[in-house]
């Protein structure tokens, strides 16, 4: 071989590379030209999963799956992010939030790169949904950039479901009025696209707020409208927090029976759709009922059943996993266009000599090799600092069951107390009683004999009945008062 035929080797390297490139537009191009009716499947199983995500988000997430896969098949990628967000919303319904973030992630980027401003909208109202039980002003901060793309591209639906959420954020704020305001805009808005979904849902949200301000005869007729509305558009889950709601009205007004019909209809309801939220509250609220009839057995089960279940959903730590997930988004991204940015300068490069080339390609490394070491350093101190928290939380917890437990105690010692002074007060009254008693049957045995005269009769049998009076006063007033001394003599400690 020839001392100068190494010289050939850039050129050669620099021919196959065009040769990949005529291949991938070529490959491109069969992409480009798929049958219609595949994109239209895709569409249909999207809007299907979207309809479901209510009713049964288990079906919604298998739907969103489905057109996933075949989206991913053909290259159909507005299919593929709008996908994305379908399974992400699934997820959210269950419960799944970390899983949830991450497709929403993955669809605000694919949407992105196609400059689809109302999928960008759509997840970016998602994605505030999640920080809504968490961190309000975050969750404010996204649905106003979704509503800001909403109102450029003139879409009232999505503007009537941002305004609905923003009323949410106002409602936990306390800020009721505020509420109101943003749950009438979205009405109208709701009302002009004939969204009966999202009436049920204004419905639902105003009566929620009329039992927050304690006009609970308002609330009530509120909720049983919109209890009717979900139950005509077969929206379960809906219809399970309205009848969660419509239950803390009846509780307020001492309907026990009709909270406890709505209580049943909707944990059956909560436990068919597997939302763990919702049966929690349930179980919360099956609680506050007991505890108003004074059922204090069966409240107490209630309570112990709420505290043994996972307390890991505070609002720090949720807007702390969210944040991470995001923080990891972020840096694969950047090691995504870092490498296309590599591949970009070896291709621009590739003229070269071959020792510059091998040059290069050691730099590229050795930048590698620091990113990776620098995120095993970042990732080390991140794990550190979550373990912080979850050994905080466990103090929580453990500061918590003590407190219940003091709690048991204090009860099951009232308790004892008043069972007590019941004994006495039954034994004392027998005893109390039983003299006046006596008394007036000896009288009543002199009057039919003729032997007292009736006035004198009448005389004593008063007499005797003030005494009976007076001694049941002061039984009933030993029973009552807890600062008094017991029948024995004692005094309470």
């Amino acid at each position: 071989m020839s001392r100068y035929s190494w010289l050939f080797i850039p050129l050669l390297l620099l021919h196959l590379i065009y040769i990949n490139k005529s291949q991938i537009q070529s490959f491109e191009k069969k992409i480009l030209i798929k049958p219609l009716q595949d994109s239209n499947s895709v569409i249909k199983l999207n809007k299907e999963g979207y309809e479901s995500r209510l009713n049964d988000p288990q079906q919604s997430l298998l739907l969103a799956e489905q057109a996933l896969k075949m989206a991913k098949s053909i290259s159909y990628t507005n299919g593929e992010a709008e996908a994305y967000r379908i399974r992400g919303i699934a997820k959210y319904y269950l419960s799944q939030t970390e899983a949830a973030v991450a497709d929403y992630l993955l669809a605000l980027e694919l949407f992105k790169n196609k400059h689809n401003r109302l999928g960008e909208a759509k997840v970016l109202n998602n994605i505030g949904n999640l920080y809504l039980g968490a961190d309000y002003d975050k969750a404010l901060e996204y649905f106003t950039s979704s509503l800001k793309i909403a109102e450029q591209l003139n879409e009232p639906d999505l503007m009537a479901n941002i305004f609905l959420n923003i009323g949410n954020i106002f409602v936990r704020k306390k800020k009721y009025s505020q509420a109101l305001g943003f749950y009438g805009k979205g009405e109208k808005l709701y009302q002009k696209t004939g969204n009966k979904i999202g009436l049920t849902h204004c419905l639902q949200n105003k009566g929620k707020i009329y039992y927050e301000l304690n006009q609970l005869k308002l609330a009530k007729q509120v909720l049983i409208k919109a209890l009717i509305s979900a139950k005509s558009n077969g929206s379960n889950v809906a219809g399970a927090s309205i009848l969660l709601t419509l239950s803390s009205v009846y509780i307020a007004q001492k309907e026990f029976k009709k909270a406890e019909i709505s209580l049943k209809e909707g944990m059956k309801i909560a436990e068919l759709v597997n939302d763990t939220k919702l049966i929690y509250d349930y179980q919360y609220t099956n609680y506050e009922l007991e505890l108003q009839r004074k059922n204090y057995k069966s409240a107490l089960n209630y309570l112990q059943i709420l505290y043994k279940q996972d307390s890991l959903n505070h609002a720090d730590s949720e807007s702390s996993r969210i944040s991470l997930l995001q923080e990891q988004f972020k840096q694969r991204e950047l090691k995504r266009e870092n490498e296309l940015i590599t591949l970009r300068q070896k291709q621009n490069r590739i003229i070269l000599i071959s020792t510059l080339i091998v040059t290069f390609m050691s730099i590229i490394v050795i930048v590698v090799l620091a990113m990776n070491v620098r995120r095993k350093i970042k990732t080390n101190l991140r794990l550190q600092v979550l373990n912080q928290e979850i050994m905080k939380q466990k103090d929580d917890l453990n500061r918590i069951n003590l407190h219940l437990e003091e709690l048991i105690d204090e009860r099951t010692k009232d308790l004892r107390i008043k069972n007590k002074k019941l004994s006495e007060y039954s034994a004392h009254l027998s005893h109390e009683i039983r003299g006046p008693v006596a008394s007036i049957k000896g009288l009543m045995i002199l009057e039919s004999e003729n032997m007292i005269e009736h006035h004198d009769l009448i005389a004593k049998l008063s007499i005797c009945i003030e005494l009976m009076d007076e001694k049941i006063h002061r039984l009933n007033e030993s029973l009552n008062d807890p600062d008094m001394p017991d029948l024995s003599g004692h005094q309470p400690a």
